[in-house]
């Protein structure tokens, strides 16, 4: 990279005002390529993605301020879910459970077994399945 491209860089970076990258994050809920549209936008000033990310990871400020509009996202979507919820949606309901609900039992549990035991479950299902279809054909047959 040639000074002058370098220089022009930084003159770009000093331009956006710590202010000015605070209010883009929150109006952008944290996101930072909405942040550096925004920016253009609304202050007619061009940054790129990187440069505000440095920026973002060399300021407490703006650390917070991403963090406090990330925030307000979860807040959000969780009013969207408690809504759903309230409206009897069970299919919401079934996830919150799975993953709120944990400490309750309504986690989904996975259960690792060894190749034997597995062979056979798969051999009891099989054999469930043929059970099954005679007993289909035999209430079939009668009717």
């Amino acid at each position: 990279m040639d000074i002058e491209n370098k220089k022009t860089r930084i003159e770009r970076v000093r331009k956006v005002t710590t202010e000015q990258a605070e209010k883009a994050l929150q109006k952008s809920a944290g996101i930072l390529t909405h942040a550096v549209t925004y920016l253009e936008q609304m202050y007619g000033i061009k940054i790129t993605r990187q440069a505000l990310s440095y920026r973002v990871k060399k300021s407490k400020r703006l650390q917070r301020a991403q963090q406090e509009a990330r925030e307000t996202v979860l807040d959000l979507a969780e009013g969207v879910i408690f809504s759903e919820i309230k409206k009897g949606n069970w299919k919401v309901s079934l996830s919150v459970l799975r993953t709120l609900g944990k400490n309750r039992g309504y986690a989904e549990k996975v259960i690792h077994t060894d190749k034997e035991e597995t062979e056979q479950q798969s051999n009891a299902a099989e054999l469930l399945t043929e059970v099954l279809e005679k007993v289909w054909e035999g209430k079939n047959d009668k009717t």
